[in-house]
Formats: structure tokens, sequence, C-alpha cells
């Protein structure tokens, strides 16, 4: 026998109509009160946590960041992490690396902290290669390497016309990396889409409804799905400046009338 005699056939005088879609689907569960139904929703939309358990040295308020940094990293290849200044983002992505890579994890770092990043990790036991941002300027990039790659205070990498940038793109294809500033925005929008770009592809968000990170960021209007890719803690919101716009409006008759001349 054939084999696409075995083939069940479907014929639309047979189909019938459902009187819900989302009951095909959807597997509700037990009954429960409205305040815990809420909650769960509400978690529903924060970002996706990994499961495992940060290491020990990691502070309680890090293992967030830890657990979405991670989660991220295994689903879209990449994340930046927008914490503020002293809030511990070099030990939330060294524990990170620990986790992820088995070998050396290359850590891009300005040359003034290469020192500072050397002594974090020995202290953590976590195997590093260092490479400033003055190095990836000359193509001077690690040789050799795979896995995570760490790119400390990314907002250097923002202009994709820069030597670094063009040096580093390249170089990346095919890396997780994980991004770290407390700038993430330093001019405009796309500074920011600039360097996620670095990390992740355009269409990373796709299922979410974003065709292209690089078109969304463009209109200068980041969606909510945004938050993904990019995390940040409640007290770097509550840290950051907030935008203010100020529209003069015209005081009299006169000025009306200059303005439509």
């Amino acid at each position: 026998m054939l084999w696409w005699t075995k083939a069940p056939s479907i014929i639309a005088e047979d189909l019938v109509g459902v009187p819900d879609a989302l009951l095909t689907a959807l597997r509700p569960g037990p009954p429960a009160p409205g305040t815990a139904v809420a909650a769960r929703l509400a978690r529903s939309l924060s970002p996706a946590e990994h499961p495992v358990q940060p290491p020990f040295w990691l502070l309680p308020q890090q293992g967030l960041s830890f657990r979405r940094v991670l989660a991220a990293l295994h689903r879209y290849h990449g994340a930046l992490l927008a914490d503020p200044v002293g809030s511990g983002k070099t030990f939330i992505a060294l524990a990170v690396a620990a986790e992820v890579n088995r070998g050396s994890t290359v850590c891009l770092v300005p040359a003034t902290l290469v020192t500072q990043w050397q002594a974090v990790a020995a202290r953590l036991s976590v195997s590093v290669t260092l490479c400033s941002h003055e190095q990836v300027s000359r193509g001077n990039l690690p040789a050799g390497t795979r896995g995570l790659v760490i790119i400390d205070e990314s907002h250097h990498f923002r202009n994709p016309q820069t030597r670094r940038y063009r040096h580093l793109a390249p170089w990346l294809v095919g890396r997780p990396a994980v991004l770290l500033t407390a700038t993430p925005i330093v001019n405009r929008v796309m500074d920011l889409g600039h360097q996620v770009l670095l990390a992740v592809r355009d269409d990373a968000l796709a299922l979410d409804g974003v065709t292209s990170l690089r078109t969304m960021l463009r209109c200068g209007k980041p969606g909510p799905s945004l938050g993904q890719l990019v995390f940040q803690s409640r007290a770097g919101l509550d840290s950051r400046p907030r935008r203010v716009q100020k529209q003069s409006k015209p005081q009299d008759s006169e000025c009306l009338v200059a303005e439509r001349m």
C-alpha cells in the first residue's frame, strides 16, 4: 500500500464550528480566587526567568536579573543588562558566564577596568579572557575563543560607523553575548538598538509581533516586548531622569498670523 493512501482526508463539508476557538488550545486550571488569577496574569507578562539557582555570592536582589538574562540567552542568544552603576552588573554577568561557559569567557571592557575585572573574576574563580575596547578598535580580538562574550560599558558600541563596531560585529556572529551598561541610551533610542543587534537577530521578537527590531527603534517607539531582551531593576528605573517635552504656545493672534505666513 502506498504511503499517501494512509493519510487522513479532510473534507470541508465535515468541518464544524467551535463555540470558542481558544478552547481548542487552552487548558483551564482549577477555580481560584480573583486575586490569585490576577497575580498569575501579571506574572505571565513579566520576562521569562530561568529556573536555575544563582551562585551563593550573588546578593538576593541580583538573582532576578541573573535568571532573566540567562533565560534570554537561551531563547534569543543575547541580552542587555541596564542596571545602574554600583548594582553589581559585573558579578551578575560573571555568574551567567559560570553557568553557561565551560572554558574561558571573553570579556570586552574599557582599558581602565581591565584590572578590576581581572580581580573580581579571580576572586570568584571564573576563568576570563580580557580584551580592552581599545584593542577592539584596532581589530585585536581574542583568537581561538568560543562561547559567551561579555561586553561591559556596551554604550561605547552604539555607533555602527565606528571602527570598534565594525570590527566587533562580524567577530560576534554565532556567539551569545551579554551587554552591560548603565546608560543604554545616550542620544537617541537607536543607540540601544545598535547595541542589542550585536547579539540578537533583527527578527528576534517576531513571535511577539515585532518583525524588525531596527524598524521599531528607528521610529523612536520601543514596544513592551523589548523587555524580553533589555533588563533593568526597579532601582534603575527610579534613578533615571525623565524626558520632559515643552511646547510653547502663541500668546496672541499676531503670533498665529506670523506662523501661518
